[in-house]
Formats: C-alpha cells, sequence, structure tokens
C-alpha cells in the first residue's frame, strides 16, 4: 500500500509539473547551433515568421537569417540578401510589421534623410523587395531605427539617436507616430520624461498596444549596462518604468520580442558555450494581455457593408471600417474583455451578422477565422443572434443583447411584410426534487393520484384516492427568456403581431456542449 502510495504522488506530482509552463525554454534546432552564436530575435505577432542574427560565416560578419514555422516545427533558417544587410546597416536594428509583410532596417545611406534611416523591405515568400526609405517625418537629420507597430499597424514606436553606428547607438529618445486618414505617417511625438530619461532605445510595444518594453542606461534600478523596463498607457499616461528583473543582466539587455500569446519573451541568451535565443516566462505582474487576431471574410461583397468591433466590458466601439474590396477584414481583441464582432449592411433589406468573443474565460486559440455571408431578407432565412444572452441564471436579458436586438428591430421595422419567429432552445436540461445547483430556478408542481386500501367503519376493505402535490426544480427558462426578447423587440417600436416564438430544451451530458441559442427565423 505505501509502494501504491507513493507512485500515486510520484504520478500527480509529474502531472502536475507538467501541465506548469517552463520558467525558461530554448529555442530547438535548426534556430538554435552549438556551434555558433545567435543573436537579437525578432518573431512575427502569429509566431510563425522569425528574424535573427548568427555568425555563421566566412567573413565573420554577423549574418541576418530568417525561418518560418509550420505547426510546431522551424525551417532551416535562411539568410537574407546581404544588399538588405550590409555594414551600412544598423547592426540590431531591425524589426518586422505586425502582419509580417513588411522587413524594417535601418541604413545609413548617401540619398537618405540624415544618418541612419528606417527603410521597409516588402515579404512576399522568400522574396525580399528593395528598402524603401520611409522619409520625412519618421526619418530626421538625426538617427532613426528600430521601429515597432501596434498590431492594427496603425501606431509606430521608433528610436531617435543623437549618436549611432553600425553596432551601438547613444543617447536616443523613444517617439510615436500615427497614420493618417490618408495612410500616411503623422509628425512623430516624443514619449514622456520618465521614458526618455536620456538614452531610451530599441521599443517594442506589445500586442495589446498598452505595454512598452525598451531598453535604458540611465534609470534605476539598474542591473548594468542597458536594462529592459517596462510602462502601461493607462489612461492615456504611460506609467513609470518598471525593471524587468527576471530577465536583466549585469551585461546589455536589448533586443527582445513577443507574440501576440505574450506569455513569454524572447531574446538571446549567455550559455556556457554561445549565446542562443532564450525565452523567459513572463512573472504574472508584468505579462502584457494577449490578443486574438480576427480574419473576417465576407463572401458577399455585392452589399454596402461596414464592420465594427466593440468591447461590451467597457460598451465602447474598438474598430469600425469597411471590408477590403475582396471583403476581407481583421480586428484584433485583447485578452481581458467579452467582444462583438459585427458587419452591418447599409441597406436595411439586408441581413446582418454577428460573433461574440468572450475573452474573459481561458482560451487557446490566438487566432480565428470568421467567414460571413449576406443575403437580402426572405422568409426562410435563419440569423444565429450569438450576442444575445442572459444573465446567470435568469431570463433577464444581459447587456451584450442590446447592440444584436437593435439590428433585429431595424431590419424588422425596415420589412414589415416579414414575420419574425424567436427561438430559444436549451441544450443542458435538468430536473431534480431538491434545488441541488443555483441553475435550478425553475419550480414545476404536479399533482398525482394515489390510490391505497382502507377499512371502513363496518370493517370492509375499500379503496382510497388522495391528491400529492410533487415539486420538481429545473433549468428551462427558455419560455421567459423568448418572452423577454419579445419584449424588448416591441420595446424598440416592433410590431407584436409580426413576432412568434418557439422554445425547447434538452438534456446534454457533455458540459461543454450546454449552453442557450438564441435565433430568429423569418417567415
Amino acid at each position: 500500500m505505501k509502494r501504491f502510495a507513493i507512485f500515486f504522488l510520484v504520478f500527480v506530482s509529474a502531472l502536475a509539473s507538467y501541465a506548469q509552463p517552463k520558467a525558461i525554454r530554448k529555442l530547438q534546432a535548426p534556430i538554435n547551433q552549438p556551434s555558433f552564436n545567435q543573436y537579437a530575435p525578432f518573431i512575427s505577432l502569429d509566431g510563425s515568421f522569425l528574424l535573427f542574427l548568427n555568425d555563421y560565416s566566412d567573413d565573420g560578419q554577423l549574418v541576418l537569417n530568417y525561418a518560418r514555422k509550420t505547426g510546431a516545427d522551424w525551417s532551416n533558417p535562411m539568410p537574407l540578401p546581404r544588399v538588405l544587410y550590409n555594414a551600412t546597416h544598423h547592426q540590431k536594428g531591425f524589426t518586422l510589421s505586425a502582419d509580417a509583410q513588411t522587413l524594417y532596417v535601418s541604413r545609413n545611406h548617401s540619398n537618405g534623410v540624415g544618418g541612419f534611416d528606417i527603410c521597409a523591405v516588402s515579404i512576399k515568400g522568400n522574396t525580399f523587395g528593395e528598402a524603401q526609405n520611409l522619409g520625412a517625418p519618421i526619418n530626421s537629420k538625426a538617427h532613426d531605427a528600430a521601429p515597432t507597430f501596434s498590431a492594427d499597424g496603425q501606431t509606430m514606436y521608433f528610436m531617435r539617436c543623437e549618436s549611432m553606428s553600425v553596432q551601438k547607438a547613444d543617447k536616443c529618445k523613444i517617439f510615436v507616430s500615427k497614420k493618417a486618414a490618408n495612410g500616411r505617417w503623422q509628425e512623430p511625438v516624443e514619449l514622456p520624461a520618465n521614458i526618455n530619461t536620456g538614452n531610451s532605445q530599441t521599443p517594442r510595444i506589445m500586442a495589446d498596444g498598452e505595454t512598452l518594453i525598451f531598453s535604458s542606461n540611465q534609470i534605476q534600478p539598474n542591473k548594468g549596462g542597458m536594462d529592459l523596463y517596462e510602462s502601461k498607457l493607462v489612461d492615456g499616461n504611460w506609467t513609470n518604468p518598471v525593471p524587468l528583473d527576471f530577465v536583466n543582466t549585469a551585461e546589455d539587455d536589448q533586443y527582445i520580442s513577443v507574440t501576440s500569446q505574450s506569455q513569454y519573451l524572447l531574446r538571446d541568451a549567455k550559455t556556457d558555450k554561445k549565446y542562443e535565443l532564450t525565452e523567459y516566462l513572463f512573472t504574472p505582474s508584468l505579462k502584457p494581455k494577449a490578443v486574438v487576431r480576427v480574419d473576417g471574410k465576407l463572401t458577399t461583397t455585392e452589399f454596402a457593408t461596414y464592420v465594427s468591433a466593440t468591447n461590451l466590458s467597457t460598451n465602447k466601439t474598438i474598430y469600425t471600417g469597411r471590408p477590403l474590396a475582396d471583403g476581407s477584414f481583421t480586428v484584433f481583441l485583447t485578452e481581458g474583455s467579452v467582444y462583438e464582432v459585427a458587419i452591418d449592411p447599409e441597406n436595411n433589406a439586408v441581413t446582418f451578422a454577428s460573433r461574440f468573443f468572450d475573452l474573459t474565460k481561458p482560451f487557446t486559440k490566438f487566432f480565428e477565422r470568421y467567414s460571413v455571408a449576406l443575403q437580402q431578407v426572405k422568409p426562410g432565412d435563419e440569423i444565429v443572434l450569438a450576442p444575445v444572452t442572459f444573465i446567470d441564471y435568469t431570463a433577464n436579458l444581459a447587456p451584450t443583447a442590446n447592440n444584436e436586438l437593435r439590428r433585429l428591430s431595424r431590419l424588422l421595422k425596415s420589412n414589415p411584410q416579414i414575420k419574425a419567429e424567436i427561438e430559444v432552445s436549451l441544450a443542458g436540461y435538468e430536473e431534480d426534487t431538491i434545488r441541488r445547483t443555483p441553475d435550478l430556478t425553475e419550480l414545476a408542481v404536479d399533482s398525482v393520484e394515489y390510490y391505497y386500501e382502507d377499512i371502513d367503519s363496518l370493517g370492509q376493505l375499500y379503496q382510497r384516492d388522495t391528491l400529492i402535490a410533487e415539486y420538481r426544480y429545473h433549468n428551462d427558462r427558455t419560455p421567459k427568456q423568448a418572452q423577454a426578447i419579445v419584449d424588448k423587440l416591441i420595446a424598440l417600436g416592433c410590431n407584436p403581431s409580426s413576432i412568434l416564438m418557439k422554445y425547447s430544451a434538452r438534456p446534454e451530458a457533455i458540459p461543454e456542449r450546454r449552453r442557450v441559442l438564441v435565433k430568429v427565423n423569418l417567415k
């Protein structure tokens, strides 16, 4: 018995340690190679494209490499063309755009704006275009390098330095620029004094758009040389920088990168033999928020539409725009809130669509596809009302339902010939004779007639009957929930005679499949 208990404890401990993410993990071959050094990694937000330097060259010069990830495996690193990376470039000042379709380098060229200028190189598969100088106002008479971009590509942070060489920079400040409506970068603005203390370099804006990691040798505390610091954008102001002690060392700590999962920080780290690309688990207090990328596709492009994303936790619109000519659109959603992504047609005689994303709960998918087909309103159409939900254990509509029911009311009022059947279905019906869970809010009372034998006053045996009330607690609130939706639509001005109700409930053994589904059937 003792032997079994020990085995069980060891087994449970092994499972627990396996479930916990490792604090430090090295990238495997073919990225890290024991015979040479790897430096300054920059990884795409989706984690599928990697840039880094190594000293695997005939002339001893550092080589800029790229690799792509398929599944869990990295491809063999390939060197970039030397014309895109040579002795005229600031050695570790390269980065990627948020969509990994553009490489950014900083080079000192006779036809440039100033000293080292930021240049953009298009990436198409394994083909790299020519370097294009971004020009003013991003580049200046000083030295500009190390741009980093928000997830939507609309904001750029970069460093502007008084002094810069191929290997080093000094007396740098971090600037930010936003894209104007015409797609041009606006005049850069210097970040505040608590960030720019005399030599702030290599900014990295995280996917959440509110966490900035940068390096400095002018901020205390400091372990030595350039250390890494983090600041948060809170109500429009940058918080005082906090040192990243879980990765800072006595040497220079500068060139890092983080994917949209925001779980690990990737950097080069000195081992017993060489520098290797290593991931460090963020401490909880410093971890940026994870971001989910939603790639949408409107498959019916003949209708003029708007795409919007609303943070239902704050009731703020975080994105609005039109799909591209091919119907595609991209939205970024940040961990910690509930969102609605909606496609609204300009013409109310066309159906609408929306999708609900709850990022307040643990999630593992950081990339979602959302395909939508709109059509002219006609009897027989079915529209799933995903954002229409209810407050837990009640038939009361949750605030998340408001926008969706307004869309439905507009459609019904613009198409009076259409009737709407509101259908609410529950997968996960349960009942019991006692209220054993908070979900069993409904009470059903059944009268049951019982018969039994008795003896009358003359001693004769006869049969008697009695009525007994039996109580059943259950969770079928669908009739009340359907009525709540109807009442809301009527309050929004819809014709009561045009609205029908349908509801149902069934058991569901698998917990993950238990849910309330709301849809409207047009008749």
